[in-house]
């Protein structure tokens, strides 16, 4: 039988050996064991900065627009139960038509420009949404969806189709801009609103099958991790 003490020597020994072995080739021994991990590629979640045109902003419409939505007690109760019955009060839909064409002036201009970027947070140093600029759009969220079903009772049936790829086009600059997680929230609230505004478009529309299907086809690019905003079905 073995004795314990050749084993302890044993166990020295080799103890002994494989220290000196890693003392004077650590990278070859080391390397049996252990391989560098390849740096992870997070290019594509580097902020760059992003400097805009004033003209090409629309964020400066939108300050503009800021609070001049005419909204009165009571409208969205009168609205929601237009969608909800189907039938809507002519005189409310035109006095809110008829009292906000300032306000939808320059929501059009917005809508045409080509980005969105608040100044300040255009520098990656900048960016920090427990920190950012609150936006006050409420009126975004409330008036907006209106003028479609104005137009839609109003039997302007492409004018209220083309406001929705509007609205729809404004709130994808303005989420791909950098804005405040407030902001990006407000912009899926006028989503919502606006498809559901679009729902009650289509179900009023006398457009031809092959007209709803080629709005469905550009409603396409305002998908977004597989949410969208809505899908009209051939």
């Amino acid at each position: 039988m073995v004795s314990i003490k050749k084993i302890l020597l044993f166990s020295i020994i080799s103890i002994a050996i494989i220290a000196a072995l890693i003392f004077f080739f650590p990278s070859q021994i080391l390397g049996i064991f252990f391989r560098d991990i390849k740096p992870i590629d997070d290019s594509d979640l580097t902020f760059e900065k992003m400097v805009v045109p004033q003209e090409q902003n629309a964020y400066y419409d939108l300050e503009e627009a800021d609070e001049k939505g005419y909204w009165p007690e009571g409208s969205a109760e009168k609205y929601e139960s237009c969608l909800e019955d189907g039938i809507c009060d002519e005189k409310f839909l035109k006095d809110i038509y008829d009292k906000n064409q300032e306000f939808f002036s320059i929501i059009d201009k917005a809508s045409e420009k080509q980005f969105f970027i608040d100044p300040g947070m255009e520098s990656p140093d900048k960016v920090n949404n427990f920190n950012a600029p609150v936006y006050h759009w409420v009126d975004l969220i409330s008036v907006l969806p209106v003028k479609i079903v104005y137009l839609s009772e109003k039997g302007r049936d492409r004018e209220a189709m083309d406001e929705a790829v509007n609205f729809f086009s404004l709130c994808k600059k303005i989420k791909e801009g950098r804005p405040s997680l407030i902001g990006w929230a407000q912009m899926i609230a006028v989503e919502e609103k606006t498809a559901q505004a679009m729902k009650f478009a289509i179900g009023n529309s006398k457009l031809p099958p092959a007209d709803l299907l080629q709005y469905s086809k550009r409603l396409e690019e305002f998908k977004e991790d597989n949410r969208q905003p809505l899908v009209l079905k051939e």
